[in-house]
């Protein structure tokens, strides 16, 4: 598979000996792409193959093969995959794009406990969507990191959840927030959301799960892909799964496949991208949070820390 996060690219393979790895997804010859979403014409079940001049890979990223290799000008002494590091934990491929990124166990630091608990690799994928959204990633980190808007752009929830009662908890650069639903005549449902800097949420209840990422687009800062992957509890009886990919419009037409719930949630999250590109009154433009809006001042100083150094 293809994993694209802004300007970098991976492509995550198991080989033979059951190993997961990650390779910069780049021939090594003239830096074509090898694989995409769109066209697997260089991934194969034994081999990765150039789809341009077919140079082949063994799956641990070894050189295999070159068409005519002894006409190459020089020895070919550097042919292999760049190799990323790569590690499968709590039901997750974990990616990062350098040798320098920390250790997957540093960089989870509490939250490494947490999703372990919930131990997610036993569950099954019952859904895989993509939307393309115009708002910039952060924009859409923001709005679906707290519970401020419920009352107003959803109030069909204010007999279920109350915004206050939400329980934030730092986790080192990621965070939890906690809350509880209570369907009439129901028994009570503990959420919890957890969010992995910078850009990955994870909310489960008892039988559900729902993973959200924000993946920045690198051709176009104003525009995020939003995906949604659905996890349930049991393993079996689900129908095989499809990758959806849907366009705004797509998604938020009356005969989209998105819910109420998440229009109104992809819709906000337009309106906020379009309000914060607003050129006039940016030099006077702060933002102005409230107390339930905590989840998002964490957020932009972790961030602010990545970058600069500090918190501004």
């Amino acid at each position: 598979m293809v994993l694209a996060n802004g300007p970098f690219e991976a492509l995550i393979v198991r080989g033979d000996d059951a190993q997961v790895r990650a390779f910069a997804n780049t021939c090594r010859h003239r830096g074509a792409q090898l694989c995409s979403d769109e066209s697997a014409d260089g991934c194969q079940d034994s081999a990765i193959v150039c789809p341009v001049h077919g140079w082949r890979w063994q799956l641990d990223g070894r050189l295999d093969a070159i068409p005519r290799r002894a006409a190459m000008m020089r020895t070919v002494d550097h042919g292999d995959l760049v190799a990323l590091p790569c590690a499968v934990r709590h039901g997750f491929v974990w990616v990062a794009w350098s040798d320098a990124a920390p250790d997957l166990t540093d960089f989870l630091g509490p939250a490494d406990r947490v999703l372990g608990g919930w131990q997610l690799e036993q569950w099954a994928q019952i859904s895989d969507t993509s939307i393309a959204v115009d708002a910039n990633w952060k924009t859409s980190v923001d709005m679906h990191n707290e519970a401020y808007h419920l009352d107003h752009l959803h109030p069909e929830l204010a007999p279920l959840v109350d915004p206050a009662d939400v329980v934030f908890d730092p986790l080192g650069p990621h965070h939890r927030i906690r809350f509880s639903i209570e369907p009439a005549g129901e028994k009570t449902w503990d959420v919890t959301q957890v969010t992995i800097f910078p850009n990955v949420s994870i909310t489960r209840h008892p039988t559900r799960a729902m993973i959200v990422r924000h993946r920045p687009q690198a051709r176009d800062v104003g525009q995020v892909l939003f995906d949604e992957w659905s996890l349930a509890a049991d393993a079996g009886g689900h129908p095989p799964l499809q990758r959806r990919f849907f366009n705004a419009a797509e998604a938020l037409g009356p005969s989209g496949e998105s819910g109420a719930m998440a229009r109104a949630d992809l819709l906000a999250t337009m309106q906020l991208g379009r309000g914060v590109a607003n050129a006039a009154g940016a030099d006077e433009r702060r933002l102005l949070l409230h107390n339930e809006e905590t989840p998002i001042a964490h957020f932009h100083e972790v961030l602010d820390d990545y970058l600069y150094g500090r918190s501004r």
